[in-house]
């Protein structure tokens, strides 16, 4: 820290690949590990963080998904992709007031940091979403991967003043090739109608 204590962090990392053999490098993320006071929904001071749920910002998380999908050209290996929704949170907050989502987006956050893999990347994109980047470009695990994570983040519960509520969420999916563009990734990510109309999906695909 600029103060001089020191900060517990978690690294990751990522081999970019090429043709399937020789490693020309690698992505390594920096992250502040997860403190109690970080889990209470205290501000974060760490800037790359979201304040929120304390996983990577939207800004950070964009950022990596960009250089994955540059890095992804010369390795020629792909990744999967998730985007997670969780749903009804305007109807919620119009209905109980504005931070009364923050605990339906503090429980999926642990959620999902809970059942992914080490080399999994979670991070925050849009107001009530999630983005996971999974280092498999196998379809069937991609598949797999989404289906787990709407299973569990849909059997979760928030208590917000004694009540009980569920949570209920859509999960889309891709995996990213080479050739790629951002945006057209995204686009392959957007929830479907059925999604977009209350009714929580899977695993809805964008991709093979």
């Amino acid at each position: 820290h600029k103060r001089g204590h020191r900060v517990p962090v978690r690294i990751r990392t990522q081999a970019i690949v090429r043709n399937g053999e020789a490693v020309d490098g690698a992505i390594v993320l920096f992250e502040k590990a997860m403190t109690a006071h970080d889990e209470s929904g205290e501000p974060s001071t760490f800037g790359c963080l979201d304040p929120v749920t304390g996983v990577p910002s939207h800004r950070l998380t964009r950022a990596l998904l960009g250089e994955c999908i540059a890095g992804m050209q010369e390795s020629r290996h792909g990744f999967g992709v998730l985007r997670i929704r969780i749903l009804g949170l305007d109807e919620f907050r119009s209905q109980h007031g504005p931070r009364s989502a923050i605990p339906f987006l503090q429980s999926t956050a642990r959620t999902l940091r809970h059942c992914l893999d080490p080399d999994s990347f979670l991070g925050r994109w849009g107001e009530d979403e999630f983005i996971v980047l999974l280092p498999s470009a196998n379809p069937l695990a991609t598949a797999t991967t989404a289906e787990l994570v709407w299973t569990l983040v849909t059997h979760s519960e928030v208590r917000w003043w004694g009540d009980s509520f569920p949570v209920r969420a859509v999960v889309t999916r891709t995996v990213a090739q080479p050739g790629d563009k951002l945006e057209k990734l995204l686009n392959g990510l957007e929830p479907t109608h059925a999604a977009a109309a209350g009714r929580a999906v899977g695993a809805a695909g964008g991709g093979t």
